[in-house]
């Protein structure tokens, strides 16, 4: 008999990106907006938005830096969209 719940389930872990973004930021947008209409990377990750002024720390580090794309800690991209560099940081090339 084999018993449903002892089978093991696999879970696919999708790589998080974190965007830092800031509130009536255009080019923050314009950057969210390229991001979710590239097809290549659909469905290949989750993607965290922080607004950079909801944070001292992230406030002092990229200040009107933004956006900006991470990979963990690893910055992808700036100011715009590199579809290039982020198919890179998700391993796709």
């Amino acid at each position: 008999m084999v018993d449903g719940h002892s089978q093991a389930t696999e879970v696919r872990m999708l790589p998080v990106l974190t965007l830092i973004t800031r509130l009536d930021c255009g080019l923050c947008v314009a950057f969210e907006s390229e991001l979710a209409a590239w097809a290549e990377g659909f469905g290949r990750y989750q993607l965290e938005t922080i607004n950079v002024d909801s944070d001292a720390a992230l406030s002092a580090r990229y200040g009107l830096r933004v956006p900006v794309l991470l990979a963990g800690e690893q910055e992808v991209c700036a100011f715009r969209f590199r579809p290039d560099r982020v198919a890179r940081a998700l391993g796709l090339v």
